[in-house]
């Protein structure tokens, strides 16, 4: 097996930064900010998902994302949710909230890719989740995020199995969608032949639930609080 060099993200990434912190009262209009779910839901994201956001010009040039930046969530209610990232795969003007942290790969180095899907990989995320601080949410930081090591093999091995993944991952999108597409179809089906059953537009039968059952006291106990059946009351199969 190779062994590729091991560094810290500080090493490859620079301008670690927190993004901009505004009243709710800002928020309806103005500049696009990402979204924290598109960095749950997609290793390489575009504004898809986003709120708008009134800010100055001065504040855009200092917080708007560029091409291959990496986005982290900052701040998590669930702590397994914490530290979670996406790279910014856009040239549209998008802004990055409080509640995440922002860096930039070293393109000569590491390509942006590579390292949105080794971040996202278990024994980064693990290391991540071990590293963050709890109290009433969980909060991971900027020096702890620069602490973090990374596998970086040759830049061209890198983008290989960015290739790779990109592959991989939109075959997993193709098959999200046709699931959501046949789910929606089933549905669909249901309610042309029997209708909405809350309305019941072609006047079914309805009948109480307890006609459909004995004796809901007659059935065998099971649970955490133990069981009606008793010992040698039952036989293994074989």
């Amino acid at each position: 097996m190779r062994k590729w060099e091991m560094v810290e993200l500080g090493e490859i990434c620079t301008d670690f930064q927190n993004g901009v912190g505004k009243n709710i009262e800002f928020y309806g209009s103005g500049c696009k900010v990402a979204n924290i779910g598109d960095l749950y839901e997609y290793p390489i994201f575009k504004p898809i998902k986003y709120s708008l956001l009134e800010v100055s010009d001065g504040e855009i040039e200092k917080y708007k994302l560029e091409r291959g930046d990496i986005l982290f969530v900052r701040s998590s209610v669930k702590r397994e949710g914490i530290a979670y990232c996406s790279m910014y795969d856009s040239d549209e003007i998008c802004l990055f909230s409080s509640f995440m942290i922002r860096c930039k790969p070293n393109q000569d180095i590491v390509d942006s890719k590579f390292l949105a899907y080794q971040l996202r990989g278990p024994n980064c995320r693990s290391e991540l989740v071990s590293a963050s601080n709890t109290s009433t949410i969980t909060n991971i930081s900027q020096p702890i995020l620069k602490k973090i090591k990374i596998t970086l093999p040759p830049l061209p091995i890198q983008q290989q199995i960015a290739e790779v993944l990109d592959t991989a991952d939109a075959l997993r999108r193709c098959t999200q969608q046709q699931l959501e597409a046949l789910d929606e179809l089933v549905q669909g089906v249901f309610l042309e032949m029997f209708g909405d059953p809350a309305l019941n537009p072609k006047g079914f039968p309805v009948e109480a639930l307890e006609k459909f059952y004995i004796n809901p006291k007659e059935g065998t106990k099971c649970g955490p609080f133990g069981s009606a059946l008793k010992k040698d009351e039952y036989t293994k199969a074989g």
